[in-house]
Order: C-alpha cells, then sequence, then structure tokens
C-alpha cells in the first residue's frame, strides 16, 4: 500500500476514536507506548507502528498513534492524542510528513 493511501485509511480510522487530553505530547510518551504494545508488533511482520500529526484541533495538536497490520488494513490497537504542547523532538519526526512509521 502506498504512503498515501496509508495515511488516508489511518486517518479516516481515528476519526471515531476518544481522545486521550494530555498536558504535553512527548516522542518519549510515544516510544513507551510502543514499547508496551512490543510483542502485538512482533506478532506479524506486516504489524508496523506509525503515528499521524492531524490538524490542529482548537488550538490543540492531534497526534494519532497505533499498530497496524499491512495485509488485512486492520489497526490492531491505537489512540488518539491531544494536548496544547508537543515537544520538539515529536515535531521534528513529523516535520516533512504527517505520517511516520516507526521500526
Amino acid at each position: 500500500m502506498e504512503p498515501i493511501s496509508l495515511f488516508l485509511l489511518l486517518k479516516g480510522a481515528f476519526a471515531i476514536w476518544g481522545v486521550v487530553t494530555l498536558l504535553r505530547i512527548t516522542f518519549k510518551l510515544i516510544v513507551n507506548w510502543f514499547r508496551e504494545r512490543r510483542s502485538l508488533k512482533q506478532q506479524d511482520k506486516n504489524n508496523i507502528a506509525f503515528t499521524i500529526k492531524a490538524e490542529m484541533e482548537a488550538g490543540n495538536y492531534v497526534v494519532c498513534q497505533g499498530i497496524f497490520n499491512t495485509d488485512s488494513e486492520v489497526i490492531l490497537d491505537g489512540q488518539k492524542l491531544k494536548s496544547k504542547e508537543m515537544d520538539q523532538e515529536l515535531i521534528n519526526a513529523h516535520k516533512s510528513e504527517p505520517l511516520v512509521i516507526y521500526q
């Protein structure tokens, strides 16, 4: 699946999910969430870890993160984060693209 199709599919899926509101979204917070789900990612080589930096909502940053199976095109786990602040490391990760895939 090409990146733009993957981005649109993932972004649409998060539209119906609840939101976790935080004081600050950090790269460390994102990485720790993925570490807690390491076994899920490792179950299948088609499972990828990702984040999407969405448009601002009412002055808040919005980041969707999850584990996605590229074969079945199903999000296995995920969350939508919202905050007025986001750390520079995460801003830099999304500087050129809204979709970031984590190894």
